[in-house]
């Protein structure tokens, strides 16, 4: 999760530090048995060693952009693009702290993290991932019956349906069904 353990370090940890030897052991456990990897928590050099280990997509469950909102939990540019290119999903997290700068969790700047992790890694890699179970609730979206007002701002963005759709499931289910 947050601190270093047996087999990583964590984002906010000592970033070149790669997967341990049993972290690596894992990882191929994990594949092997149709577990999907998940590198939210993960530090960046153990976020690029998965690229180099696993055979199938990876996720960042609940994590943004990092050129957008400087947070050591949001992705770097190269780390967007690999899990994009490993046909990974990257779930947009609410959580205010990795927004931006405002005291609430904003449309707005979930719309811009979106915008970014599809111009940078395209239409197939963003997906939901709230972290209303880990967040504070003080969020213009409450809870998921609320999804609509993102849905509607991702459109008046400019995103099509069929895109709205992949971010709001298709892309994750597509990323599952590979995986499971």
């Amino acid at each position: 999760w947050n601190y270093p353990n047996g087999l990583g370090e964590p984002h906010c940890g000592e970033q070149h530090k790669k997967l341990t030897p049993k972290g690596i052991e894992f990882v191929e456990a994990m594949q092997d048995l149709g577990i999907v990897v998940d590198c939210s928590h993960l530090n960046d050099a153990g976020t690029e060693q998965l690229g180099d280990i696993l055979d199938v997509p990876f996720v960042a469950s609940h994590s943004n952009a990092r050129e957008v909102t400087a947070h050591t939990r949001n992705l770097p540019d190269n780390l967007i693009k690999l899990i994009a290119n490993k046909g990974g999903v990257i779930g947009l997290n609410f959580a205010q702290s990795f927004l931006g700068t405002s005291p609430v969790s904003r449309i707005d700047d979930i719309v811009k993290h979106g915008l970014y992790l599809i111009n940078k890694g395209g239409e197939d890699v963003v997906a939901l991932g709230t972290d209303f179970d880990g967040i504070k609730p003080n969020t213009e979206i409450k809870d998921a019956s609320e999804m609509y007002r993102l849905y509607d701002a991702f459109k008046e963005a400019g995103l099509s349906v069929e895109q709205c759709e992949k971010l709001f499931w298709k892309n994750a289910d597509r990323l599952l069904k590979e995986i499971l």
